[in-house]
């Protein structure tokens, strides 16, 4: 992210985490993994403030449970990237549009599942794109393949039985979540 941190102590006898990047005027903080930024500055400001934006490619991630605790995940087809692979529903960020937004209507598109409340519990930035895993707190609807022509089949998995076509991604993501970890530079 940036060149050094500091912790910066509390009046609580905590500590908080700074991260700085000497080429941009803004910092953010990360208060116990959860990362804030200062009102008025985007996530693309912080995370990647030389880039172009218009090279970064924005991904969202969806986690959705049941209440079982099982991942909704979707098996990719005739896309000609991770076909026959388990992923989460999600896809790219369309310009100008929120984050959030993006996630509702990537798992609309492709699950027929309306989010009601999503977060976003993760940030996976890598070299030339950053993807936000959102986990959907409250949704309705019943699963279907909404995009057949990309999707194969979508199923509920529990976390410790996912399938061998389980993407390394979605392995990746649901352990980090569960260690806690809200920020984590992708290097895969």
């Amino acid at each position: 992210i940036g060149n050094f941190r500091r912790l910066d102590s509390c009046t609580d006898g905590t500590f908080n985490e700074r991260f700085y990047n000497p080429t941009h005027s803004q910092s953010y903080l990360l208060i116990n993994q959860e990362i804030c930024i200062p009102v008025g500055v985007s996530w693309l400001d912080v995370l990647m403030p030389d880039s172009n934006r218009d090279q970064v490619v924005q991904i969202v991630q969806v986690i959705i449970e049941n209440n079982q605790r099982e991942v909704l995940l979707l098996q990719r087809a005739n896309t000609g990237f991770l076909d026959g692979h388990y992923t989460f529903p999600g896809g790219h960020v369309e310009h100008h549009e929120a984050i959030l937004d993006a996630a509702f209507r990537e798992c609309r598109e492709e699950t027929g599942i309306d989010l009601i409340v999503g977060n976003v519990e993760l940030v996976l930035p890598y070299p030339g794109g950053v993807d936000f895993v959102i986990v959907a707190e409250q949704w309705e609807g019943q699963p279907l393949i909404g995009e057949p022509e990309s999707c194969s089949d979508i199923a509920w998995f529990a976390r410790d039985q996912l399938p061998s076509e389980a993407t390394r991604v979605v392995k990746t993501v649901l352990k980090l979540l569960e260690e806690g970890v809200r920020f984590h530079q992708y290097q895969d």
